[in-house]
């Protein structure tokens, strides 16, 4: 790899990802998507130009070089895709390494990688998840047929999702890790309206490392009538008019939600380095809003709630946890 006036790649990652994917949707006791996709492969490539303090990469949220490999282990094809994928990679890597460059400009006055020790993790036992097409049609059927009981619900679906998915991954620093995946979801999903058109939308949602993990359907049918009574009372309940100021309680899905939004999401404890933008024809810097970064020493979440760590407690309220 080398091209005229751009120096060699000083590193290159490489990630391969393999995976098979199961998907079946059903309405109201009909299958209306079923979809089994054979194993499919796919390739990223990552080469840094430069040195670790200014290298091509503008955008730090996603450099890689990603494209579709054949899905064969056959040695020749495999070399070859990786060849045709790099060669890519490098290419518009130095393309984008001259035009940072040029502007003068990294965005920061921090490195935009540092070097580290090399990561190894080799996990290969895995029991290979079988997919059940035909099992899945009948369950989300049997599933999503209770909704038939209640005729208010206007929106209802049962969706299952299972696949296998192998990571490999290596880089010229000596990181290397094979990990295998599995993963089950199944979802329901229900909405109603109420006297004055609003509609009101709840969801249940199951994820498993297999099936074997999943709930028994006799729970599952328990727990979708739940969600439809409770929509039910939703939508027939007296709208509170008068102003409320005291303490709310979440349980459950609300609970795991309201942590996800103010936590984890992009608005969470997520720090991400402020964008190069190369379009305009002269280096500026694309800002992230409510980046972490900007909100060092500041607190990170809404001021009205409230974080207490307690995973070292045993009990809370005299229960155990």
């Amino acid at each position: 790899l080398q091209m005229a006036g751009v120096p060699n790649p000083f590193f290159l990652s490489y990630s391969v990802t393999d995976k098979e994917l199961l998907e079946v949707k059903a309405v109201l006791g009909a299958v209306v998507y079923s979809k089994l996709t054979p194993r499919f492969r796919n390739i990223s490539v990552k080469p840094l130009v430069g040195d670790y303090r200014t290298t091509n990469v503008v955008n730090f949220s996603n450099d890689f070089t990603s494209s579709r490999a054949s899905a064969e282990n056959n040695e020749s094809q495999i070399r070859r895709d990786f060849w045709i994928a790099t060669d890519a990679a490098y290419k518009e890597a130095a393309a984008i390494y001259r035009q940072k460059t040029a502007s003068g400009r990294s965005g920061s006055n921090f490195p935009d990688f540092l070097k580290t020790k090399p990561f190894v993790r080799l996990n290969t036992n895995y029991d290979t998840l079988s997919f059940d097409q035909e099992g899945w049609e009948l369950k989300t059927k049997e599933l999503s047929a209770i909704f038939l009981e209640y005729p208010e619900i206007v929106s209802s679906s049962v969706s299952y999702k299972t696949s296998n998915t192998y990571y490999y991954h290596f880089n010229t620093e000596g990181t290397k890790f094979v990990q295998p995946a599995g993963l089950s979801v199944l979802t329901i999903t229900a909405s109603i309206k109420d006297g004055d058109g609003q509609t009101h939308k709840d969801k249940i949602e199951y994820i498993a490392s297999s099936d074997k993990y999943l709930p028994e359907m006799r729970s599952v049918k328990e727990s979708v009538r739940k969600l439809a009574a409770s929509l039910k009372e939703t939508a027939e309940a007296t709208d509170i008019t008068e102003y409320y100021s005291g303490p709310v309680l979440f349980e459950d899905q609300a609970l795991l939600k309201l942590f996800m939004e103010n936590l984890v999401m992009k608005n969470g404890i997520i720090a991400k380095r402020d964008n190069i933008n190369l379009n305009s024809g002269a280096s500026r810097i694309t800002k992230i809003d409510k980046s972490l970064v900007s909100r060092i020493g500041k607190k990170i979440i809404d001021q009205k709630i409230t974080i207490k760590d307690i995973s070292n407690n045993y009990e809370l309220d005299r229960f155990k946890i």
